[in-house]
């Protein structure tokens, strides 16, 4: 053997390195999706959501092993919720009381046949004047007489808004529907989050297509092997205004 070649790196070892890289970053990503996705369909307190965060952050899981450790945190939140004590907090009673503005959004969202887990006694809104008038009970125009000249711009909107309760409570509907679409294409391709809108490189694994029809009478043709290519895409912003007239609410 040659000495001096002992030091001289494996052309294919460090093409398969790379190969093995792309594929822990792309299953690095896969579980982070899992994750956020799991976490904004719980309902486990903010605190606990950030400790599970903490525990698979940038790590390679399946979803039953994250689902487990919900599991496992409800299990331990409703054993403090039966005997009403936190241990190691001087035997401290919990109470919850809800949010004006938390049954507000909870009516809302029954309005618009939002499934809801706990409804907490909150009945539905019967219209959007009903809903109008509760988050604007010393509003002039809800009565409806001597109206006047309103401006409401995205950022001053805040959870008591009735545009912004109405905006999320139309949004969670949306979304809900959306999951219900059957979306083959899933099974086919890598959900991954992004901060930034730049331009992102990923990998688009080669396939064979549409098969070409073989006849009765002739023989299968030859098919050129699937290659892997760079693709590249931009996260983009969409969405639109749909205004609620006055009109609109004094005939609900």
């Amino acid at each position: 053997s040659d000495p001096a070649n002992k030091g001289d790196e494996d052309p294919n070892k460090a093409t398969l390195d790379r190969i093995a890289k792309v594929e822990e970053d792309i299953n690095k990503s896969h579980s982070a999706a899992i994750l956020e996705e799991v976490l904004s369909a719980s309902d486990l307190f903010q605190p606990v959501k950030d400790k599970i965060r903490a525990q698979f952050k940038d790590k390679i899981f399946e979803k039953k092993d994250l689902e487990e450790s919900l599991s496992a945190e409800k299990a331990v939140l409703a054993k403090l919720s039966e005997s009403g004590n936190v241990q190691g907090l001087g035997q401290t009673k919990v109470e919850v009381t809800l949010a004006e503005t938390d049954k507000h959004q909870i009516a809302m969202d029954l309005l618009l046949d939002v499934e809801v887990k706990d409804k907490k006694g909150v009945g539905a809104f019967r219209g959007l004047k009903e809903a109008y008038r509760s988050y604007n009970p010393d509003d002039p125009d809800v009565t409806f007489q001597q109206p006047k000249r309103r401006r409401i711009t995205e950022a001053t909107l805040t959870p008591g808004d009735f545009a912004y309760a109405l905006g999320v409570s139309i949004t969670r509907k949306f979304v809900k529907l959306y999951k219900l679409l059957d979306l083959p294409w899933r099974e086919f391709v890598n959900i991954v989050p992004i901060d930034n809108f730049k331009e992102q490189e990923r990998i688009r694994w080669g396939g064979f297509g549409e098969l070409p029809k073989v006849e009765e009478v002739a023989g299968y043709q030859d098919i050129a092997f699937p290659t892997d290519e760079k693709a590249t895409y931009e996260a983009e912003t969409k969405g639109g205004l749909f205004a609620i007239s006055r009109k609109t609410i004094k005939n609900d």
